[in-house]
């Protein structure tokens, strides 16, 4: 799947955003490893192993309904997209769908506007998931749905992560 420029500037927001801060975050890792008592090889090993494998889990519950009147999971096979809450005006988390909205607030402050601008399109607003790194049969974020699709290891790399919840803006 190809990202859209509105997309691609949203990541690179968030690369610029980090090139920023990891100067910050690597003073402090060698003393997080210390009290932690991991090796930074350690640390090298499982990084490497994220970057091959991390998997983000989408969580829904299927048996909601939605805007149109469908079960979620009745419009997703019908569809075949899974959409944002901005497109279905359903959510697990905060239902905000308007573009005046908190949540549109904090995913402007978060992607730097952009999503803020006419040429960006509702369907291209973030969709939000979790990491999968324990293999738990419900998911990484069951509260979030009892139903999840896992993606693939590539879609990983054009994917934003937040430390703890997005809404909460964290700069981790």
């Amino acid at each position: 799947m190809k990202l859209t420029p509105s997309q691609s500037k949203a990541i690179g927001y968030i690369e610029e955003f980090a090139r920023t801060t990891l100067t910050v975050g690597q003073s402090e890792l060698p003393n997080v490893l210390a009290m932690s008592n991991i090796l930074p090889s350690e640390l090298d090993a499982a990084t490497e192993l994220l970057r091959k494998h991390a998997r983000v889990a989408l969580h829904f519950h299927p048996d909601r309904p939605s805007q149109t009147g469908k079960l979620v999971v009745e419009a997703m096979l019908q569809e075949g997209v899974y959409k944002n809450q901005f497109e279905t005006h359903v959510s697990n988390g905060r239902l905000d769908p308007v573009a005046e909205g908190e949540r549109a607030r904090w995913e402007n402050r978060m992607f730097g506007d952009v999503f803020a601008t006419q040429a960006a399109k509702l369907r291209e607003r973030p969709k939000y998931g979790a990491l999968d790194l324990m293999l738990h049969q419900d998911g990484p974020s069951p509260r979030f749905g009892s139903c999840y699709f896992l993606l693939s290891p590539e879609v990983s790399r054009r994917a934003t992560f937040s430390y703890m919840d997005s809404h909460r803006e964290p700069i981790e």
